[in-house]
């Protein structure tokens, strides 16, 4: 059996003003996946949506594009320039306030837990 699918929704078809509803039930759809089981979705879809106008005149293709970015940003220039990166910053600051109470501080140090790690696979 095939899928009766004529069309993929994309980020700009949520957008429309006829499609409101099915956009807040979508994002609460998100969200709740996000709440009660800790998978985040983006909004947008692909990394490439969240390109800035800036950003979609970089040249190159889907994956060298963003090779020259990194490259501009590893020369100075802000990431935000690049990339709508809103939804990034809500996602992280989220992930690192549930995150970090979770560290425990190394009671070893990095070098003693390499020498184990290596001597246990010399066994």
């Amino acid at each position: 059996m095939r899928p009766k699918i004529k069309k993929k929704i994309t980020h700009e078809d949520l957008e429309l003003s006829e499609n409101i509803d099915f956009k807040k039930k979508l994002y609460d759809c998100l969200d709740d996946i996000w709440t009660n089981h800790k998978i985040y979705i983006l909004r947008r879809g692909e990394l490439e949506k969240y390109l800035t106008e800036e950003g979609k005149k970089v040249p190159g293709s889907k994956e060298t594009k963003l090779l020259n970015i990194k490259e501009q940003i590893e020369q100075g220039r802000k990431i935000e320039e690049y990339f709508l990166i809103d939804e990034f910053r809500d996602f992280f600051n989220v992930a690192l306030r549930s995150f970090i109470p979770t560290v425990t501080p190394l009671t070893t140090t990095v070098e003693i837990l390499a020498t184990e790690a290596t001597s246990d696979a010399n066994l």
